[in-house]
């Protein structure tokens, strides 16, 4: 816990562009980078963009929110939805709220920044669709759905394209299984 305040305190910031109150963030998703094997579960896989599905993509959208917590902290409340396809093409969704630190460091145009929080990813059962041997390992069985409720993370690259607009790539690590990415523009309310 006292990495992660030191986290999203540390960095300095020469702009006073971030004290606005509120953004909104609009962002394709998504592209899956599994850091374990699944293999096993390759051939349920058709948006694989590789044998051992390895790589895989997950079309959706997200929509996100951040609010300024306190002044001059550069500390956001923010909160997203998702809604994307997932590795064996079922519709999914995630929710998720965090406190994120936007920007940690910054150089010129571009910023870096992360946050911390808990979420809830929820998908239809693959067993409706597939083998019933075939375990998602970490997805809850809720019966027709199954899901998992945890702490997350995400950081996030940041391009001031002007006062209102920014472009932004995240990446939600979910170590130590998969990192995804998702791109947008994260615009000032």
């Amino acid at each position: 816990m006292s990495f992660t305040v030191w986290l999203l305190l540390t960095g300095s910031v020469h702009t006073d562009v971030f004290q606005k109150n509120k953004y909104l963030s609009v962002r394709a998703l998504g592209l899956t980078r599994h850091l374990i094997n699944v293999s096993y579960n390759a051939p349920y896989y058709p948006l694989k963009m590789d044998r051992n599905a390895v790589y895989i993509f997950n079309p959706g959208f997200l929509i996100g929110f951040d609010k300024l917590l306190i002044k001059d902290s550069h500390i956001f409340w923010r909160s997203v939805q998702a809604f994307y396809i997932d590795c064996a093409i079922q519709p999914a969704m995630y929710t998720g709220t965090m406190i994120f630190k936007q920007p940690m460091f910054q150089f010129k145009k571009l910023s870096i920044g992360a946050g911390f929080g808990f979420g809830i990813d929820i998908r239809r059962s693959w067993k409706k669709y597939a083998d019933p041997e075939i375990d998602s390992r970490l997805f809850k069985d809720w019966g027709n759905i199954e899901g998992i409720i945890g702490p997350f993370c995400e950081v996030e690259f940041l391009y001031w394209i002007d006062e209102k607009k920014q472009w932004v790539l995240n990446i939600v690590p979910g170590l130590p299984v998969i990192a995804f990415i998702s791109a947008g523009l994260r615009f000032r309310l």
